[in-house]
């Protein structure tokens, strides 16, 4: 399975995101994380800073997005966000 580059890379990306998943501490970003990689919807989509291939989970119910490198083992981060934005605002993506 994925993991964050580092635990200072977790802890800026819960900083950033966690409010709007309503997460409380680090732990529970962390299991948001792993459960929208687990349950989400899986779709390919190019970076659209670097233009690289990147993996992505989608959970339609609770709208969380997990980004991931192409190979799935590395999770570059995990935030809210409406389907569309996976959908059409990715470069690439395959998201149906």
């Amino acid at each position: 399975m994925a993991d964050w580059q580092s635990d200072s890379h977790l802890r800026s990306h819960f900083r950033r995101h966690a409010r709007r998943l309503g997460c409380a501490t680090v732990e529970e970003y962390d299991a948001s994380t792993r459960e929208t990689i687990e349950e989400g919807i899986h779709f390919e989509y190019r970076d659209p800073d670097t233009g690289e291939w990147r993996m992505g989970a989608y959970d339609r119910v609770r709208q969380r997005f997990t980004a991931m490198t192409d190979d799935q083992t590395v999770i570059l981060s995990h935030f809210r966000c409406p389907e569309r934005y996976v959908a059409e605002a990715l470069p690439g993506s395959t998201y149906v």
